[in-house]
C-alpha cells in the first residue's frame, strides 16, 4: 500500500505541476503564490495573499527546513539533534545571505549529490531484486501486501502529505521567476524535467527499501531506513557512509528552501505585509541577497527546532505541509475563474481542467480526513493536532490583517 500510496501522489503531484506552470506562465513574477492569490483574490483587499505569507513564512517553510534540519543529526542523541539542527539553518542562511552565486552552486552541487544517492540505491535494489546479492534475505514484503493496511482515511491523508513534501519541490522555480533570463521557458522545461526525475527516482527508491530492508523495520524507523539499507546489503562497516550522504542532501534540501523563503519574505516585506518593510525588503548592498529576511526565516525556523520535544519528524511534516493545501485549493480555483473573467489574458501554457478539478478534490480530501480520529499514528503528538496548528496560524494570519487594515490604515509599500 505504501507504494500505491506513492503512484497516487506522483500523480496529484502531477496535477499541481500542470496548475503552477500555468500560473506561473500567465504571470511570471517571483513570488509564486503570493502573486497568483493577490492577482485572482482582489478583495478584500491583499488579505489571501497576506495570510498565505504569513503562513509560508512563519510555519510551513520553517517547518520544512526543521524537517530537513534534524535528519541531518537524526543518529545523535535528542540534544545533539537539535544542536545540529539549528547549525544547518545557521549555515544555509549565513551561505545565502553572504552570496547568492556560491549560495546558487552550492545547492547545485547538492542536488547533484543528491541526485547521484538515489541512483545508487535503486540501482542497488535493482541488482538485489536481480539476485546480484544471495546474502541478503528475502524480506516476502511483496507477499500479501495489502496485510496490515490501515482503514482509517486519516493514515491515508497524512501519507499522502509526506509524498507531497517530497515530490512537491517542483514548484520552488515559481518564487524566483524574476531571476531567470528566458522565466516561462525556464519554468516549463525545469517542471517536466525535475518532476520526471524526482517521481522515477523516488518510486524505484521505496521499492529499492521494500526489497532490502523488512517491513517491520521500516515501521519502526521515524526518519530513515538508509541505514539498515546499508548494513543489509554492504555490511555494518558500511551503515555509516549512505546516512551521511543521505544527511548531506537534506542539507540541499533545507538550503532550497532557504533560499525561496528569503525572496517571499522579502517580497512580502516590500509589499508592507512586515513592520519595517525598509529593512527586511531591502537585499543587501553587499550579496544583492535578502540578508534581513533570512533573519526572519531562521528564527521561525529556530523556534521550531528547538520548541517541540524530539523524534517529531513526521510531525514536522505534516503540520508544514497541511495549511498549504487551503491556499492550493484557493490558487486552483481562482486559476479556473480567470479562465472565465480574463479568457483574453495571455497563457502561455494551459492544464488540463480535469487535472485541475482533480487537484482541488484532492486537496478537499487532505483538508477533512486529518479530523477523522485514528488509533494509528506515527507520532506521540495528538492526531488532530497539525490540522488544529494549521487551522489556528491561518486565523491568526487573518486577524493580523485586519488589525494591519484597520488598525493601522491599511498596507503600506516599503520600496
Amino acid at each position: 500500500m505504501s507504494l500505491i500510496m506513492w503512484a497516487v501522489g506522483i500523480v496529484f503531484g502531477l496535477c499541481s505541476i500542470l496548475a503552477y506552470v500555468e500560473l506561473g506562465t500567465m504571470l511570471p513574477r517571483s513570488g509564486g503564490e503570493k502573486e497568483y492569490l493577490d492577482y485572482e483574490y482582489r478583495k478584500p483587499r491583499t488579505m489571501v495573499p497576506f495570510m498565505f505569507c504569513l503562513t509560508l513564512c512563519f510555519l510551513t517553510r520553517p517547518g520544512s527546513c526543521a524537517a530537513d534540519s534534524i535528519v541531518v543529526g537524526t543518529h545523535w542523541d535528542p540534544w545533539a539533534e537539535k544542536a545540529i539542527g539549528v547549525g544547518v539553518i545557521t549555515l544555509c542562511c549565513l551561505i545565502h545571505a553572504c552570496s547568492t552565486t556560491w549560495g546558487l552552486r552550492i545547492n547545485n552541487a547538492l542536488t547533484v549529490v543528491k541526485t547521484l544517492v538515489l541512483v545508487f540505491i535503486a540501482i542497488t535494489g535493482i541488482v538485489v531484486a536481480a539476485g546480484g546479492a544471495p546474502h541478503v534475505p528475502n524480506t516476502h514484503n511483496f507477499e500479501n501486501v495489502f496485510a496490515g493496511t490501515s482503514q482509517n482515511g486519516n493514515g491515508y491523508a497524512s501519507a499522502l502529505i509526506k509524498v507531497a513534501f517530497t515530490v512537491g519541490s517542483g514548484n520552488n522555480v515559481n518564487y524566483i521567476l524574476d531571476e531567470l533570463k528566458d522565466p516561462i521557458r525556464t519554468l516549463k522545461v525545469s517542471a517536466a524535467v525535475s518532476f520526471s526525475i524526482i517521481t522515477v527516482l523516488y518510486m524505484v527508491v521505496n521499492a529499492a527499501y521494500f526489497i532490502v530492508v523488512p517491513k517491520a523495520v521500516m515501521l519502526a524507523s521515524s526518519t530513515t531506513v538508509a541505514a539498515e539499507f546499508c548494513t543489509r546489503v554492504f555490511g555494518p562497516a558500511s551503515n555509516s557512509v549512505l546516512p551521511a550522504l543521505i544527511a548531506l542532501s537534506a542539507f540541499g534540501a533545507t538550503s532550497t528552501i532557504t533560499v525561496t523563503s528569503g525572496r517571499v519574505i522579502m517580497e512580502a516585506a516590500r509589499d508592507g505585509y512586515f513592520p519595517y518593510g525598509s529593512v527586511f525588503g531591502r537585499p543587501s548592498s553587499f550579496s544583492g541577497a535578502p540578508t534581513w529576511a533570512f533573519l526572519i526565516h531562521w528564527l521561525a525556523t529556530t523556534v521550531l527546532i528547538v520548541g517541540p520535544p524530539s523524534g517529531v519528524y513526521n510531525f514536522f511534516v505534516d503540520v508544514a505541509g497541511y495549511p498549504l493545501t487551503y491556499f492550493t485549493v484557493l490558487a486552483v480555483v481562482g486559476m479556473l475563474w480567470l479562465r472565465k473573467t480574463e479568457p483574453e489574458k495571455a497563457r502561455p501554457f494551459r492544464a488540463p481542467l480535469a487535472t485541475s478539478i482533480l487537484l482541488i478534490l484532492y486537496n478537499i480530501f487532505l483538508i477533512i480526513f486529518p479530523f477523522v480520529p485514528t488509533v494509528e499514528s506515527d507520532s506521540d503528538l495528538p492526531y488532530w493536532l497539525y490540522p488544529v496548528i494549521g487551522i489556528a496560524v491561518i486565523a491568526l494570519t487573518a486577524v493580523l490583517w485586519y488589525i494591519r487594515m484597520v488598525w493601522f490604515g491599511g498596507l503600506h509599500r516599503a520600496l
